[in-house]
């Protein structure tokens, strides 16, 4: 048992199977609207098989962060996991060679699996589970077929019904009696006019006064935007005049022009639903000079000289000054959405607050077009809300931790490491799609508008893959780091192995070795915030006094990387010589 490897296991056994299996449930995306092969209801964004395509690959994947330490100690319950896929694909989709021949290979894996951990007849003793539980959901899908061809068949009925009664209706209607003069429908009790009597014609003072109001207006707004109320000052009181001039300076003065009657309701009206509506808050906090007056000390103290490095420095801060509000989350005292002022000042906040903070601080900061998202998830409730930006037409997901990521990673963090990561406290969710808000700076005012949705595959296609390329290029402009830090250092190849030897070369007097590992660091890299990566490498490595006490100490050095899994271990050597 000693001997059985995950990485054997997922790449030997299972890969050989499951890519052709994946392979023949995909449809490459042809299809965007699916339906369900026993209810035939319409959902949208996959076909079924696509969607068993994705949950055999995240059982596939899922199988090297849930089960790396104890595999062959929990093979059975790997073997349960594939099994309940398994059902659903046999219940699902339906009968025909294809499905056959997917299933067939299935099980020859789920067998070879079985034999791999030694788990023999385990899949026979759960064979009658399968069998009734696919029953069980192929009559629940019948039930519900059933139901809704009913509910078809009477709503059919009731529209016949409908059509009959309105053929009734109008016929009935002509039945009504009607006065042989003026031709007018009546009913036998209604009081009769007398045709014969001249109706008087009374003058339309309504109408007249509304035109004449409404003219008036125009007039007066023409004259102070063009005469600056000339005309209006000859005909109104002094005191009214003075009211008017204040106001009319005021609103100038803030936007710089005139400003329309359309982008003052806009903003009234964005702020009357800004409590509970992202893209009203956007509209309404990011437009309030008291907000900007807040945000732009503290976007002058962030701001850097590239938009990477400024909206690195931006989740660096708010990972150390802000924290998760969990009882704003479980919804006690206030659920509102803060303004950035808000939010600084608690120190505190959600998702959303975390986003409209992060937005206007890369406005306060000159940065536009910015961006935030709205996100769904497939298999929760919950909503998210997080900051981007788009460098080289790609975005780029800011939220409330580094590193900053590409949507590929973004996606991977929700899907596959949230649970890792939060210490099994919060599950895994599927990214389904974002709405997507843009906010840029236009004349002095912030702009809002929704540009789109992102569907989930969207996200899973901007997905950088690390190479050995790039950590040749992270440990260079590592070692140029440490050498511009610490002069006292220069870099000495002779001492590159210092790690895995026993003894120190000749002519060095002492020595001393430093590893430091960052998880799933090739999922996270991405070359657009190289610098960004680097300085997040070495403030990590210097974090600690001893590695710096040591730095100061000894004079030569050497820094190698290795890519182990997901993972980058940075080894730094230092010796005296």
């Amino acid at each position: 048992m000693s001997e059985k490897d995950l990485h054997y296991l997922i790449t030997r056994i299972i890969n050989p199977h499951l890519n052709w299996i994946i392979a023949s449930l995909r449809s490459n995306n042809r299809v965007l609207h699916g339906r369900d092969g026993y209810t035939s209801i319409h959902w949208v964004d996959h076909t079924l098989s696509d969607t068993f395509a994705s949950e055999l690959e995240g059982w596939r994947d899922n199988l090297w962060y849930k089960y790396k330490e104890d595999f062959l100690e929990r093979g059975a319950e790997i073997l349960d996991s594939l099994l309940e896929i398994m059902i659903r694909i046999e219940a699902k989709l339906p009968d025909n060679d294809s499905k056959s021949r997917i299933m067939s290979d299935l099980w020859r894996m789920a067998g070879e699996i079985e034999g791999y951990l030694e788990l023999n007849g385990y899949l026979e003793s759960r064979k009658e589970y399968f069998t009734n539980k696919a029953l069980e959901i192929r009559k629940r899908d019948e039930e519900l077929r059933r139901k809704l061809e009913e509910q078809k068949k009477r709503a059919d009925i009731g529209s016949r019904a409908s059509k009959r009664l309105a053929g009734k209706s109008i016929f009935e209607s002509e039945r009504k009696i009607v006065h042989p003069h003026n031709k007018r429908t009546v009913s036998p009790n209604t009081f009769q006019e007398n045709p014969n009597k001249k109706r008087k014609w009374k003058f339309p003072w309504k109408k007249f006064f509304g035109i004449i109001l409404v003219f008036l207006v125009f007039f007066a707004l023409y004259d102070l935007s063009h005469t600056n109320g000339r005309l209006v000052r000859q005909v109104i009181p002094d005191e009214i005049e003075a009211k008017i001039s204040e106001f009319w300076g005021t609103a100038k003065n803030f936007t710089g022009e005139t400003a329309s009657v359309k982008s003052l309701t806009s903003t009234a009206v964005a702020c009357s639903r800004a409590d509970y509506s992202l893209e009203a808050a956007l509209e309404c906090y990011l437009n309030d000079p008291d907000e900007f007056q807040v945000l732009g000390p503290l976007a002058s103290r962030l701001k850097g000289s590239t938009l990477q490095e400024s909206s690195w420095n931006i989740l660096e801060w708010e990972d150390q000054n802000i924290q998760y509000d969990w009882a704003k989350y479980n919804g006690l005292g206030s659920t509102k959405i803060q303004k950035p002022s808000e939010t600084i000042q608690s120190g505190s906040g959600v998702c959303v607050d975390y986003a409209v903070l992060t937005a206007g601080l890369l406005l306060a900061m000159n940065y536009s077009p910015v961006y935030v998202l709205e996100i769904d998830f497939s298999n929760d409730q919950m909503g998210h809300a997080a900051a981007a930006i788009k460098i080289n037409g790609q975005f780029f997901v800011i939220d409330q931790h580094p590193p900053i990521m590409d949507l590929g990673t973004y996606w991977k963090y929700w899907a596959y490491w949230r649970s890792e990561y939060s210490g099994g406290t919060l599950k895994n969710l599927i990214i389904s799609s974002a709405k997507v808000y843009e906010a840029r700076l236009e004349s002095e005012k912030v702009v809002v508008d929704y540009v789109g949705t992102l569907t989930g595959e969207e996200f899973k296609k901007h997905d950088y893959t690390f190479s050995e390329t790039d950590l040749t290029r992270l440990i260079s402009d590592l070692r140029a780091r440490f050498l511009r830090e610490f002069p006292n250092l220069q870099l000495d190849s002779k001492i590159s192995n210092l790690d895995t030897t026993a003894y120190l070369p000749y002519g060095y007097s002492a020595g001393v070795t430093w590893k430091t590992t960052f998880p799933d660091f090739t999922e996270h890299y991405n070359p657009i915030f190289h610098d960004e990566f680097v300085d997040y490498m070495y403030s990590r490595i210097t974090g600690s006094r001893r590695v710096v006490s040591d730095l100061g100490t000894y004079n030569r050095f050497w820094v190698k990387g290795q890519i182990e899994g997901d993972n980058v271990k940075v080894v730094l050597c230092l010796a005296k010589k």
